[in-house]
């Protein structure tokens, strides 16, 4: 049965000018009402946000949509983003537009010694936390046009100035590189 017709799927789906969001994304591990808002900001936000990357992908892909610089710079952060995801070793790059959001706040969980930022990034980073097989991980490649769990994530932080520094990433450590491929078309 395609997904369309299972509304408790966590999963949410684009299509041009469409946001579509099933039931369950409105569930644990994404969202859970009660919840911190941080947490929930940091899963919900990166789904949203993702989707919407899609969205801005296929207006950026129309070049009259945009002028000459615009385009240039959309295409090296492409190329910087598939040169990137080419040293996670992906055999199917496709589009890897990444998408972010930055939350400002303040919380704090008694328990944990961690600082707001750093709860925001282990929070979107525990929503794609997964374990498979090596025969799953090879269907994945063959049929999904999303990079793995682990490499959609490490892809996503390592881009982020702002995570390197709430965890302080060394310079030029794989969390950290020298060159991000941070996707602002303006300055």
């Amino acid at each position: 049965m395609h997904e369309f017709f299972r509304p408790f799927i966590v999963n949410a789906y684009h299509s041009p000018g469409i946001l579509d969001l099933r039931f369950g994304i409105f569930l644990p591990p994404v969202y859970q009402y009660g919840r911190p808002k941080l947490l929930n900001f940091a899963t919900m936000g990166t789904t949203l946000g993702h989707e919407l990357g899609h969205e801005i992908e296929a207006f950026m892909e129309e070049v009259e949509n945009y002028d000459n610089d615009t385009c240039r710079i959309y295409k090296e952060k492409k190329k910087c983003l598939v040169e990137q995801y080419s040293e996670f070793q992906i055999k199917k790059i496709g589009k890897k537009i990444i998408t972010r959001f930055l939350l400002r706040g303040n919380f704090s969980l008694p328990a944990l010694n961690f600082t707001t930022e750093q709860l925001l990034y282990i929070s979107l980073a525990q929503m794609w936390c997964s374990v498979s097989s090596w025969e799953k991980e090879q269907l994945h490649y063959e049929l999904d046009i999303h990079a793995p769990s682990d490499i959609r994530i490490i892809g996503m932080l390592r881009n982020l100035r702002e995570f390197s520094n709430a965890f302080n990433c060394p310079r030029g450590s794989r969390m950290n590189p020298a060159e991000r491929c941070a996707f602002r078309l303006r300055s």
